[in-house]
């Protein structure tokens, strides 16, 4: 196992069967708004909005739209359209916030979106969620211990090395 400290506080990673699974910080605190629309901060903020084709959305258009909108353009918000594909099963692609564009795929993004398939359909307990993105297929276990408490968060998936290099300070 391995620690380390992120914007968003501790967390741990372990290699297990080839995948990478993360520690997420628990969630405590979302907003499920009154057009079904859900914001949640999984270490960044972003907006759930549930979608049908996802992969025939116009992500970046929608994406900026929300993004900077009045609610959300001082701090900006990540975009995530989400299509349940079955029980505990999504497809996701994301609008990012600072990149300005659609990522191939967004750990916090897909946490969010996993915790928000809990949150909308009202589950507690445990919870194993399988989600494609652009980049490939993620896996968020989690536990909704209570109507206002998400803890023991974990994000899985592959990790793959694609760079080197060196910085001098």
């Amino acid at each position: 196992a391995v620690s380390f400290l992120a914007i968003d506080g501790p967390h741990q990673a372990l290699k297990n069967n080839g995948l990478i699974e993360l520690k997420m910080s628990d969630v405590s605190d979302w907003n499920l708004r009154p057009d079904a629309t859900i914001t949640l901060n999984t270490g960044s903020p972003h907006f759930i909005k549930w979608c049908t084709q996802v992969n025939n959305q116009a992500v970046i258009e929608i994406g900026k739209s929300i993004r900077y909108s009045s609610e959300f353009e001082k701090e900006g918000i990540n975009v995530n359209l989400v299509e349940i594909i079955e029980e505990n099963k999504l497809a996701i692609r994301t609008y990012e916030r600072g990149v300005e564009d659609e990522t191939l795929s967004c750990g916090t993004g897909v946490t969010a979106a996993a915790i928000a398939s809990a949150i909308q359909s009202n589950k507690i307990g445990q919870s194993i969620v399988s989600l494609v993105t652009q980049g490939g297929d993620l896996t968020v276990n989690f536990n909704r211990v209570s109507e206002n408490k998400i803890e023991d968060i974990w994000l899985i998936g592959p990790a793959k090395h694609v760079f080197t290099g060196v910085v001098t300070l």
